[in-house]
């Protein structure tokens, strides 16, 4: 069995967001953000190569 080292970054809210545009019929754009989220970023290495992103919007 194989144990390997992991690095793992977590997201910052205080310096961070989550933001998104969505295109309406062809007219117009809806944009919107989501206020409360969490998410962590686990990588092999110190590189984003094969990394797990995972995140929660509340």
């Amino acid at each position: 069995m194989a144990i390997f080292a992991q690095t793992a970054w977590k997201v910052d809210p205080m310096h961070s967001s989550v933001n998104f545009n969505i295109k309406h019929m062809g007219i117009s754009f809806v944009q919107g953000r989501f206020d409360k989220f969490d998410g962590k970023v686990v990588a092999a290495a110190d590189n984003l190569n094969n990394a797990e992103f995972s995140f929660l919007l509340r």
